[in-house]
């Protein structure tokens, strides 16, 4: 991810790159830390997914997370593999 800003904020923006090289823009749309929720549009060309996350501890420590996927169907299909790989970068243990 590529951004300015030093925290995700409604209407930061920036760039995210995907394994396979692909850049897109995002805009964050809504953040809630205390729920730690955020909502956020991330556009290839005429191409618009809105994505939610969420982040949840665990049963016996660690934690979850969901993703909410809307967009096109084909588009989100093929996201999917990538999202999998990308949450589970996002609450993998650090090295």
């Amino acid at each position: 991810m590529e951004t300015d800003a030093g925290r995700i904020a409604p209407g930061v923006r920036g760039r995210v790159f995907s394994y396979a090289g692909v850049r897109v823009r995002f805009t964050v749309e809504r953040v809630d830390e205390e729920q730690r929720r955020w909502t956020w549009r991330v556009g290839l060309g005429p191409l618009v997914l809105r994505l939610g996350h969420e982040v949840t501890a665990a049963p016996g420590g660690g934690s979850r997370t969901r993703l909410t996927v809307s967009g096109p169907l084909p588009v989100v299909v093929l996201y999917r593999p990538v999202a999998a790989w990308a949450l589970g970068r996002l609450v993998a243990p650090a090295p």
